[in-house]
């Protein structure tokens, strides 16, 4: 077995023990969860001549929270998160040679005004967080908490939107053919999509922090935080060509209409690796289901039991 599977191991195996001797020297409350999340969104990689802008990614999800003690939280459920980025090049020529109809020679130029591909996947995570919070008896707190995610996709698109205009240009002409939509000299607004062949399954790290506010009685609280999550897996498209593809598909017919593949299927990307980053603000409801059960070593119950020890005893000896 790998070390790493070993230090997992040990580390479960301290927290369950402590979980559980909490769970009887210590009070528990329990709770269930609802939250909703939004931010910044993006696909960490690396682009030749491409600028990753990302997008907006947001979540929504379900779950349970036990707090032991006044201080130790643990929280886990389900929740789904839409993930998005977005990577831009803007003003920029390519060129093809062609000949027309009359078998002359020409150059096709495709200014490209702006090429924008927005890329989204969706996928189920289910969290695990460790973590503390203040007691203020009844009153605001603080918490803060950390852990992970695992999950898997279960879509995914890449969509994109390129204006350029098509200028013909000849030897033969001083005045280069533009504005000739007959001639397939003109301005085009292009919309598309491509499938997004990332691996399924994802890790996650992830941490949260922020305020818990009490609300109508102990039993029902609001969470308004601050998170950030990264992805561990590397969420590399998969090898569905032999070699990368070109970036733009030409359409031989009609010489002004141009395509777009997507950008992780090409050479553009110089990185191997592709990492999620979502951060942002979260808010959570808490509502509980029962009340904190006495505990029966801290000093405050101690206190209380040795008071109304000594009133019985004073009531007996009267």
């Amino acid at each position: 077995m790998k070390k790493s599977n070993h230090f997992f191991l040990i580390f479960l195996f301290i927290i369950t023990s402590f979980i559980f001797h909490s769970g009887y020297a210590q009070r528990i409350s329990h709770s269930l969860m609802a939250w909703g999340e939004a931010g910044y969104s993006s696909f960490f990689t690396e682009w030749d001549t491409y600028k990753n802008i990302g997008n907006i990614g947001a979540g929504l999800g379900f779950g349970y929270n036990a707090e032991i003690g006044n201080n130790f939280i643990i929280s886990t459920g389900v929740e789904y998160l839409s993930l998005n980025s977005s990577v831009q090049r803007n003003n920029f020529i390519i060129q093809r040679e062609l000949y027309d109809t009359e078998e002359d020679l020409f150059i096709m130029e495709y200014a490209i005004h702006r090429l924008k591909c927005n890329d989204k996947t969706h996928n189920i995570f289910i969290p695990f967080f460790i973590g503390f919070k203040t007691d203020s008896r009844n009153k605001t707190d603080f918490f803060m908490q950390a852990g992970g995610k695992l999950g898997f996709m279960i879509a995914s698109n890449s969509k994109y939107n390129i204006d350029y205009t098509t200028i013909g240009d000849y030897d033969r002409f001083i005045v280069p053919f533009e504005e000739m939509p007959n001639h397939f000299f003109d301005t085009q607004k292009r919309r598309g999509s491509n499938l997004l062949n990332f691996n399924t399954i994802q890790a996650v790290v992830a941490m949260e922090m922020g305020l818990e506010i009490p609300f109508y009685d102990d039993k029902k609280a609001i969470r308004i935080s601050v998170f950030a999550d990264y992805g561990l897996l590397n969420r590399q498209i998969f090898e569905i060509a032999p070699k990368p593809k070109e970036l733009f598909i030409y359409d031989e017919k009609t010489l002004n209409n141009l395509s777009v593949n997507s950008l992780y299927e090409t050479n553009y990307k110089l990185s191997s690796k592709t990492n999620s980053f979502l951060a942002g603000a979260k808010v959570t409801f808490l509502f509980g289901f029962n009340s904190k059960q006495k505990c029966l070593s801290c000093p405050s119950f101690q206190k209380s039991k040795g008071r109304l020890y000594k009133k019985k005893y004073s009531q007996k000896h009267r």
